[in-house]
């Protein structure tokens, strides 16, 4: 029964979620370390995330319902936590926190389809990976947030082709491919770390059609396959 009464306030939205684990995992692979910190950190990242369900709710209802409350109760706990586990580093992490706020701005205002605000929480689900480094290992690392939220952006444009396939869509994520390499190659990050983006520029180049859910899967072997090159090459 309590089941059933919380299942409206899940996000469903699996893309966000598996973006959100393989980040932090990418996190805590490069700090090579575990504890109860990072399932702590966890724990109030998916709180974050989750309450987007809330924000949805209270927007589609107009302020009719508890989705507020839930909203606010589930942002206070995570950055509760979030507090505790930082303590008096927590300022260090502070200025990122615009990054979110930034993401729930453009939510609010009907303006969370357009292909900026997209992009911009792409690159808030891929803090993860620096919080998880800062939480086990103590590093702020820059580079690895970038390296991470530069290939898991890749996706925002890869779902527009899959439901649109017109030729802007093709360009931009060809386009977008090229630009990634060329910030890694700023960044003085190897770019062989995104060697999986090539089935980007395949699909694009060809619009081959598989079912969603193979889809779906394809984009996880792909997180989990820049995990792996990201650890050994970083």
């Amino acid at each position: 029964m309590l089941l059933r009464s919380l299942r409206p306030y899940i996000l469903k939205a699996y893309g966000s979620w598996t973006v959100l684990l393989l980040s932090y995992i990418a996190g805590l692979k490069m700090s090579g370390e575990a504890a109860l910190s990072a399932v702590l950190g966890l724990v109030a990242l998916s709180l974050y995330v989750n309450s987007k369900q809330c924000l949805a709710l209270w927007l589609k209802k107009k302020g009719h319902g508890p989705h507020l409350f839930i909203f606010i109760v589930q942002v206070v706990v995570a950055s509760l936590i979030i507090i505790y586990l930082t303590l008096g580093s927590f300022v260090t992490l502070a200025p990122f926190a615009l990054v979110p706020l930034l993401y729930a701005l453009f939510f609010i205002s009907g303006r969370g389809h357009k292909l900026y605000t997209e992009v911009i929480g792409f690159a808030t689900l891929s803090l993860s990976s620096l919080i998880a480094r800062f939480l086990t290992a103590g590093e702020l690392d820059i580079r690895l947030y970038v390296a991470v939220a530069v290939f898991f952006a890749a996706g925002v444009f890869k779902v527009r082709v899959q439901l649109r396939k017109g030729v802007r869509e093709r360009f931009m994520m060809v386009a977008y491919v090229f630009f990634s390499l060329i910030v890694y190659y700023v960044c003085g990050l190897p770019v062989l770390i995104i060697l999986p983006l090539s089935e980007n520029l395949l699909h694009s180049l060809t619009l081959y059609r598989v079912p969603l859910k193979v889809t779906g899967w394809i984009e996880v072997a792909k997180g989990v396959a820049f995990i792996v090159l990201l650890r050994n090459l970083f």
